[in-house]
């Protein structure tokens, strides 16, 4: 019994080691931040009422529905209660399948975000920040 319990174990770690698990059938966060992988991730748009994504041309756009989902709510909230100003700048997500990312130690598995938060000048008016 434990020789056939041990050929089971053995063929499961063969088939988890040489890629041949299923792949997720929806998004999905697989791993840490810092050593995971994003399954099917979600684009967040180029712009949205209230953002921008301060790096258009960059593949790292990609984060779990639920992500990107709260990112475009919350600045469509704050655009609607203080219309006007500077729209929010989103940064780095990951890459469309997460991974390694060249610029972070984490932002592999769709589950973290670079937010360059809302600023004002010293009178109070909304300003953009550097990071656009």
């Amino acid at each position: 019994m434990l020789r056939g319990f041990a050929s089971l174990l053995v063929i499961g770690v063969c088939v988890a080691g040489c890629g041949l698990t299923p792949k997720p059938t929806e998004p999905s966060s697989i791993g840490s931040a810092n050593r995971g992988w994003l399954a099917q991730g979600h684009a967040l748009p180029a712009r949205g009422l209230g953002f921008v994504r301060a790096r258009v041309g960059d593949d790292t756009r990609f984060g779990t529905p639920v992500l990107v989902s709260a990112l475009t709510r919350a600045a469509a909230l704050v655009e609607q209660n203080a219309p006007g100003g500077a729209p929010l700048a989103i940064g780095d997500l990951s890459a469309r399948d997460g991974g390694h990312h060249a610029r972070h130690g984490s932002h592999r598995s769709g589950r973290d975000v670079d937010v360059l938060f809302y600023l004002v000048d010293a009178s109070g008016y909304s300003v953009r920040g550097s990071g656009y």
